[in-house]
């Protein structure tokens, strides 16, 4: 089995509704921004419905960035909380790591502090729960985002999961 299909498999769903969302609001980001992108199959499905977008993908794992770059326009190894990417200059960023088990709760909000000053005004924020996400929903509003959806449903893999779409004022 290929890394991707492997490390992709239990987020079919998610990559999928996340097309039903972009499709649902419209969005049409230029810069989309995935500071843990593994393989970079959630970005360049992404890219498959927007294929003007610009993709850029981080992770702290040499591996999967050499492996990325098939997937994405731009990739680089990095820790999140030394992201290089302007402030004010992303129209979507994915957030699919700041999940128990993945990173603790501090570093959590630590690093959605630091990635949401990233998003343009106006701009989007996936945060999608493969476990339980850390962010608590009020953070939303305290950084006054527009907490659009919080939960995800995709039909024909009969789950639902935490997915937060906000859109920064």
């Amino acid at each position: 089995m290929e890394i991707d299909s492997y490390l992709s498999t239990g987020e079919k769903h998610i990559r999928n509704y996340t097309i039903e969302i972009i499709k649902k609001y419209k969005l049409n980001p230029k810069i989309v921004y995935d500071p843990a992108c593994s393989t970079g199959e959630f970005l360049k499905t992404i890219k498959d419905v927007i294929p003007t977008c610009k993709t850029i993908g981080h992770d702290m794992s040499e591996d999967m960035v050499n492996y990325s770059k098939k997937n994405v326009d731009e990739s680089k190894c990095c820790n999140a909380f030394d992201s290089p990417i302007e402030n004010n200059s992303v129209d979507l960023l994915i957030l699919r790591f700041l999940n128990g088990g993945v990173v603790n709760t501090n570093d959590a909000n630590k690093l959605f502090d630091l990635l949401i000053k990233k998003v343009k005004k106006n701009g989007y924020i996936i945060c999608i729960g493969h476990t339980p996400i850390l962010i608590k929903k009020e953070k939303f509003k305290d950084l006054n985002l527009e907490l659009i959806e919080q939960i995800g449903y995709n039909k024909n893999y009969n789950s639902i999961f935490q997915y937060y779409l906000a859109r920064k004022r």
